[in-house]
Formats: structure tokens, sequence, C-alpha cells
């Protein structure tokens, strides 16, 4: 488990270096984390399948100079990876509140996403998402964009003041 950190200002080489990085086959529990002023908040990418759900919450994710939360999945269409990300508090990052790309399924509950420079939460080429209890207002795009995502619930979030619209639905034929 990552639990009760705090996390200011990368001074990596890499600016965009995340504050707590997930990769390939990793799945811990990320939780009461503060991450702020980094390239990402939380960022994972090449995850690979796995059994395990990477489990993300009770964090508060702030100025960030990409997503509050990214996270992406190596390989085709299945990839058997499995996320919940529940109570973080997720605003003012310069990309997306959160940003997921190539997961199986997703579950998003009981969040606050707000003021974010792009979409509150944006998934590409997602499978499976539920998206249910959530506060998502004053991002500068889309509260939600939804690309490529054939089975979503969305229900009882409190979407409000986006710039472009409330849920934005994109899909196509491959």
């Amino acid at each position: 488990e990552i639990f009760d950190n705090q996390f200011p200002d990368a001074t990596d080489k890499d600016p965009d270096a995340p504050s707590i990085g997930v990769r390939e086959y990793a799945r811990p529990v990320i939780e009461n984390n503060v991450c702020y002023r980094n390239g990402a908040g939380i960022g994972g990418i090449n995850l690979d399948s796995h059994d395990q759900t990477l489990i993300i919450r009770n964090n508060t994710l702030y100025n960030n100079r990409r997503a509050g939360i990214g996270l992406r999945g190596i390989g085709g269409a299945k990839t058997n990876i499995k996320t919940v990300i529940e109570n973080n508090k997720v605003y003012g990052n310069l990309k997306s509140g959160m940003r997921l790309s190539k997961i199986d399924k997703v579950e998003i509950v009981y969040n606050t996403i707000f003021d974010n420079r792009k979409a509150g939460i944006a998934f590409f080429n997602v499978d499976e998402a539920i998206i249910e209890d959530n506060e998502i207002c004053g991002n500068l795009t889309a509260g939600i964009r939804l690309l490529n995502v054939p089975s979503a619930t969305v229900r009882r979030n409190h979407i409000y003041n986006n710039l472009t619209a409330g849920i934005d639905f994109i899909g196509w034929q491959r």
C-alpha cells in the first residue's frame, strides 16, 4: 500500500513524471496521499493484465502539469485491467482531472472533480465504465468525456458549469 504521504513539486529531470507511478503488473492500494505540482498526481503507464484491481481512494490531487490521475493499459482490446477510483478530490490540473485509456473496467464513485483545464473525467477505449455519485464542475471542456466506451453507466452525478458539455459521448466503428 501507498498511504499518508505528501508529494509536492517534482524536481526530477522529467517534469511530467507523476507523484506516484504505477507500471506493468503493480496493483497497490493508493490512499490518503496529497499530490500537487508534479507531472501527474497519480500516473500509470503500460499497465498489464492482472487479476487484482488497482484501487485509488481518499487522495487529494491538484495543480499538476498533466492529469490528476492518468492511467493507460498496454496491448490490444482486452487488457484485464480493472480500476476503482473513489473518494478523491481532484482539481486545478493542467489536463483532465482523470484520464484513462485501454482499461477493461473502471468504477469512479464519490469523487469531487473540478476546475481542470480539460475534461473532469476523460475515458478513451474503456470497455466498461461506471461513474456514480460524483461532483463534477467547472472544467474547461466536458464534465465527462467518453470516447469509444461501449458500456457506460452514468448516474447520480452532480455535473454543472463545465464549458463544452456536461457529458460528451463520442463513438466510432472500427
